[in-house]
């Protein structure tokens, strides 16, 4: 199996805001295939990079892309936390599923853009 690495585009089902993260949706027939806000402790197979509504494409930074990666906090936590997946393709310290990555930068409210380093 190989990773994609680097930018991809898909089709928003659905509107994705900026930086959240966000999976293949199931049965997809659209060409891009479409993808939707990953939840709470799902897997996810990047961030999206801007904002798109409905049925617009979507620029998506692969999860395994090299370097780090810009996600949208879904409460405060600190440097060097430890990441998981939490509701509305945010990120947060609260346990949900695996451990997606690590804080670079602080959060301190919902809604932060912070930088983190992916987990292996």
């Amino acid at each position: 199996m190989s990773w994609i690495v680097g930018d991809m585009t898909f089709t928003a089902n659905g509107a994705l805001a900026a930086k959240v993260r966000v999976k293949i949706t199931a049965g997809s027939t659209t060409n891009p295939p479409q993808v939707e806000v990953a939840g709470a402790g799902e897997e996810h197979i990047g961030n999206t990079e801007f904002a798109a509504v409905s049925g617009a494409l979507v620029t998506v930074r692969s999860r395994k892309s090299p370097g780090t990666h810009e996600v949208t906090a879904a409460g405060a936590f600190a440097v060097g936390a430890a990441l998981y997946g939490a509701a509305a393709g945010k990120v947060d310290d609260v346990l949900a599923g695996s451990i997606i990555g690590y804080a670079v930068e602080a959060a301190t409210a919902d809604g932060d853009i912070v930088t983190i380093i992916d987990h292996p």
